[in-house]
C-alpha cells in the first residue's frame, strides 16, 4: 500500500495493490496465472505451472518484467478461505529459473492473503 497522496481537489486518497490468482487444479498439476498490480510500480502479469501435494503448491511463475521474460519459483499455501505466498528465503539462477536455494527458511506473507473464492 502507497502512502496517502493529496491530489488538487484537496482530497487524500491511497493506491493499493492488487492480486488475483486463478488456478486450475487438475490431481497433483497446477496451471494458472497471477496478476500482480502493485500501487507505486510496475505490473506483474503471468502463468503458473505446478503440482500441489498437502496443500502446497510448487510452480514456475513467467512474467515480463521491462521487456525480459522473467522465470522464478513460487510456493503458493493453499487454506480453507485464502491462498499465500512464500516470502523470504534466498534464490539462486539455475537452467534461466529463479529457484529457492532451500525449504528450511518456509515462510508466507499472511498479511497479503487473497481470497479464496470457487
Amino acid at each position: 500500500m502507497s502512502e496517502p497522496v493529496q491530489v488538487e481537489s484537496g482530497e487524500m486518497i491511497q493506491f493499493m495493490d492488487s492480486m488475483i490468482l486463478k488456478l486450475d487444479i487438475t490431481g497433483k498439476e497446477v496451471k494458472g496465472t497471477f496478476d500482480w498490480v502493485v500501487s507505486e510500480t510496475d505490473r506483474k502479469e503471468g502463468t503458473l505451472v505446478g503440482t500441489i501435494e498437502n496443500d502446497l503448491i510448487k510452480a514456475i511463475y513467467s512474467y515480463s518484467d521491462h521487456g525480459l521474460t522473467v522465470k522464478e519459483e513460487k510456493y503458493i499455501k493453499i487454506e480453507d478461505e485464502y491462498a499465500y505466498f512464500r516470502i523470504g528465503g534466498k534464490m539462486r539462477l539455475k537452467d534461466g529459473v529463479y529457484i529457492y536455494t532451500s525449504d528450511n527458511d518456509l515462510n508466507y506473507d499472511f498479511g497479503s492473503k487473497i481470497p479464496r473464492k470457487y
